[in-house]
């Protein structure tokens, strides 16, 4: 974790200091004004390291100083007056789903006040773990949090799972709010003690369905609840989709393929398969592949990560592939697309689809739990 404390008096410095060796392993980035410091203060532990607000580039100070950490860290501390964290961070917000936590603490350490990305950013979870190793009061304003009731963002950041919609999540929590029940569907395992009004496998007026299904209907734990259910829930109910990232994409592809073409390509074969695009995790392909420009662009427009593979390394994937002689002269191995994919994760989710200049499989994480 990359934490960032800002102090403006002298026993803010000091709290900071003790609040950065007290925090958890991870770089303690410690802002203060130079005249703070005496040798006494300096025995920090190896992960705290100092700066001089002042000297920060050139003496652009501490506007340049949050400017940085904003864009790196995943926690924002100011000891001082809530209005200096405000008007330091106005800039720089952003999204509630990307911004880091942001908290305040007086320089007496008797309040911790989340300010920023209290609930998806972990701003909450963190003031109550300051205010236990300082002995403060943690201040929480977060409506769900006071009341104990499930968050359906938070439950999606924790699992690693994508919000299709942030309007329905918006819904589903104010539904909770105002007593009323949803429900929650899922492809996947789900482990734990369901929430208070969160109904497993129940359809409400709003829904949780946690699926690689484009069309969602279609989709297995909606499948088993029946036709008339379905023609319903299609037209009457809400549902929110949270998305698992569990799915990679093997590609073999002539040299220039065009990145264009891969993407409509790769759309209308996720769509043949109604799978949700959002849910690749990983492209893979063969050595001999990294540097073209098409595997490279879609991977940053599919924000995924990449994976090459040696012509021996696919040789070892275990299972039944569609081999072509032709490649097998070109690269070394038979197939590329499928074996590369079941490198990353171990089922196979759809063949090898074939598209002028490219080809196509896919593999999936059947395996993964779901904590609630």
């Amino acid at each position: 974790m990359h934490t960032a404390i800002f102090t403006f008096t002298q026993s803010g410095f000091l709290l900071g200091i003790n609040l950065a060796k007290a925090l958890e392993q991870g770089k303690k980035h410690i802002y203060t004004y130079r005249r703070f410091i005496s040798d006494s203060d300096l025995s920090l532990n190896d992960d705290c390291i100092l700066h001089f607000i002042e000297a920060v580039n050139d003496g652009r100070g501490l506007g340049k100083a949050v400017e940085d950490e904003f864009a790196v860290s995943d926690a924002l501390i100011f000891i001082g007056a809530t209005g200096i964290a405000v008007r330091s961070i106005a800039a720089y917000v952003n999204d509630k789903f990307k911004d880091p936590a942001v908290l305040c603490i007086d320089e007496t350490g008797r309040f911790v006040i989340p300010i920023l990305s209290g609930h998806v950013g972990g701003a909450n979870r963190l003031a109550y773990k300051i205010s236990e190793l300082i002995g403060s009061t943690p201040v929480i304003t977060t409506a769900t949090d006071i009341r104990n009731v499930w968050a359906v963002d938070v439950f999606a950041k924790e699992n690693l799972l994508e919000i299709s919609d942030r309007k329905t999540a918006k819904k589903i929590s104010a539904a909770l709010l105002e007593g009323k029940s949803i429900g929650f569907l899922s492809d996947y395992k789900v482990r734990g003690t369901f929430p208070e009004r969160v109904l497993k496998d129940s359809i409400e007026k709003y829904n949780v369905y946690i699926t690689n299904g484009l069309d969602i209907t279609k989709s297995p734990a909606l499948c088993k609840i029946g036709q008339d259910s379905l023609l319903s829930a299609a037209n009457t109910y809400n549902f929110l989709k949270l998305i698992p990232k569990n799915i990679c994409i093997g590609i073999g592809c002539r040299k220039g393929a065009d990145f264009y073409d891969m993407l409509k390509n790769l759309k209308d074969v996720f769509k043949k398969h109604n799978i949700d695009i959002r849910s690749v995790s990983h492209i893979a392909s063969i050595d001999v592949k990294k540097d073209e420009v098409c595997i490279k662009k879609l991977a940053g427009a599919l924000n995924t990560e990449l994976c090459f593979f040696t012509a021996d390394e696919l040789k070892s994937a275990y299972g039944s592939f569609d081999d072509s002689e032709f490649v097998k002269k070109t690269v070394g191995v038979g197939n590329v697309c499928e074996r590369s994919c079941m490198l990353v994760y171990g089922d196979m989710l759809f063949k090898k689809e074939i598209y002028p200049d490219m080809t196509f499989a896919a593999s999936v994480e059947y395996s993964r739990v779901y904590n609630i």
